[in-house]
Parts: structure tokens; sequence; C-alpha cells
């Protein structure tokens, strides 16, 4: 669970700076627009981004004009739509969402992103008035993946709050089990399970900040061949 851990801890951080400038808090609490405060928002987002290559944009998204704003396409009242759906589509508040998302490049690319949400609420705190996203390349979150279970035998999938996958280090489907049928609904646990004729020892967690469900698959000849390589090391 370290890397739904450290990823919360680095979104947050980054949020918390962001929720501190001045400029920002002003673009999502705008009743009106301006272009001067647009402006002076984006500078602030190009500062902070420069500092944390992984992500792909960060969103100021503002409920009551519709639109959103970005160092990439500046304000806009096209992108982003879904993200203005989803918070204003629920009845309670959510203080963080995750997603996966297809959004276009400017060059009109299609790139993966993973995006953190952010709801902001007015001082009563009765109601929300936008929100921060942050979209970090699908690709860093994929890396992470890789690098943590590197040589150790493990196939490891991770689901967002709402039982979507958002990365895996290998292809499940090859194992011929159904991932969010089977092995979700259990939420966490230990257990083995014969997949093509061979004992798979399971491990399903939740216990992240994230609320993300971590699935650890190994084979079981695997996992004895890394007991008898460390049996051998500490003999030797």
């Amino acid at each position: 669970d370290r890397i739904c851990d450290t990823l919360y801890l680095e979104m947050y951080a980054v949020a918390m700076q962001l929720l501190a400038d001045a400029n920002i808090n002003a673009q999502i609490r705008l009743a009106t627009p301006n272009r001067l405060r647009e402006y002076q928002a984006i500078l602030s987002l190009r500062d902070m981004q420069t500092s944390y290559p992984f992500i792909n944009y960060i969103g100021l998204h503002n409920l009551s004009l519709g639109n959103s704003a970005s160092l990439k396409w500046g304000v806009s009242y096209d992108r982003d739509k879904d993200i203005h759906q989803l918070i204003s589509g629920q009845s309670t508040y959510r203080h963080l969402q995750t997603l996966p998302r297809q959004v276009l490049s400017l060059s009109g690319q299609t790139e993966s992103v993973v995006s953190f949400v952010f709801e902001t609420l007015v001082p009563s705190g009765k109601s929300v008035y936008g929100a921060i996203s942050i979209n970090i390349n699908a690709s860093y979150l994929q890396d992470l993946l890789t690098t943590y279970t590197k040589a150790s035998g493990v196939s490891m999938q991770i689901y967002n709050e709402n039982a979507v996958l958002l990365a895996e280090n290998n292809d499940s489907d090859l194992l011929g089990v159904n991932w969010t049928a089977d092995i979700l609904p259990t939420k966490s646990g230990a257990f083995t399970k014969e997949i093509n004729g061979e004992r798979y020892y399971i491990a399903c967690s939740t216990e992240n900040d994230l609320g993300w469900t971590i699935i650890r698959t190994q084979a079981s000849s695997q996992m004895f061949h890394n007991l008898r390589t460390l049996q051998e090391i500490t003999i030797f």
C-alpha cells in the first residue's frame, strides 16, 4: 500500500499549496468572469507545475460559471465537463475522488491521466463551489507499480474507490479471472485460487488513504522459488 499512501501524500500536499494561493482560490470562487483573475491564477499554476513533472495538468473548476482554467488551455467552458458533472451529480460532499480519464492534448492527441479531484467548500461548509483536479500521467502510476513489484514475481492491480482499474503490471485477462466480480467484493483478505492448473495466492487490501483496492497475485511456484533463493543466500 506504500504506492497509494505515497501518492496520497504527494497529491494532498499539492492541493494544499494550491488552495493556499489567493489567485487560485479567487478563480474557483468567481461569481462573474474576470480576465485579470484568470490570468493571475494561470500564472500561479505555471509556477506550481514546474515543480512536478509527472503532473499532466492542474484544473481549476468553477461550478458557478461552469468553466475550467488550466495552464494547458487557459479558461474553457468545453474542457473537463466530466469533472463538473461528477461533482454536480452527487448529493453529498466528497473531499477527494479519483478516476482514470482520456484527455486531448493541444495537438489533438489522446492522453491517459489519473485525476485526483479535491472539492472545495464555501466558508459555511454546507455546499461545494468548485474543485481542483490534479491530473497525473497514467504512465507515472504504471512506472511506480512496475518499480515496486520488479523482480518479485507479484502481479498487482490497483482499482479506485468505484472499482475502476487504474493500473496493473500484467495482463490480468490472461489469468482468466473476473477480478471485479470474483475478487473485489471481498475488499480485504487473503486466499488461494487455482488458475489455469496452478495454485495462486491472492491478497486483497483497501487499507490506504485513497480508498483504493490493491490486489496482489503470485503463483505458488514463484513464491516457493523466492523462498528457496532466500534460503540459499542465507546458507551461503
